[in-house]
């Protein structure tokens, strides 16, 4: 069982997914592919945040990959909107080119505490 990560409503974070390795264990360096990561509920469910490289349109965060990790950024207005509690981040990768494989490097449950201090 995978920690959950924890966040605190209407703060400024960044999520990293580090020590990625390739099917033998050994590490992948992933500099250059592409992320897509997404929170929802269930598999199903509606999205409630993405993130992907290049440039986010809408709601979406910028996501990167280097070296061997992933980082996902919050920035603080992404946090103060979410309502949801608990639900569960999945992240994939995909290597450059047009037959780049995809590789699904994580499903990690995610908490946000509600933000206790209001501003009067």
């Amino acid at each position: 069982m995978t920690d959950p990560i924890r966040i605190a409503q209407g703060t400024t974070r960044t999520i990293i997914i580090s020590g990625i390795v390739d099917s033998n264990g050994d590490p992948l360096t992933i500099t250059g592919w592409s992320v897509r990561a997404q929170i929802r509920r269930l598999p199903d469910s509606p999205l409630l945040a993405e993130w992907v490289t290049g440039t986010p349109t809408g709601t979406q965060g910028q996501a990167t990959a280097s070296g061997t990790e992933v980082r996902l950024q919050v920035p603080y207005a992404m946090s103060e909107a979410w309502t949801w509690r608990v639900a569960t981040l999945h992240v994939e990768i995909t290597e450059p080119g047009v037959n780049g494989r995809r590789e699904r490097i994580t499903d990690v449950p995610i908490v946000v505490d509600p933000e206790l201090v209001k501003e009067s």
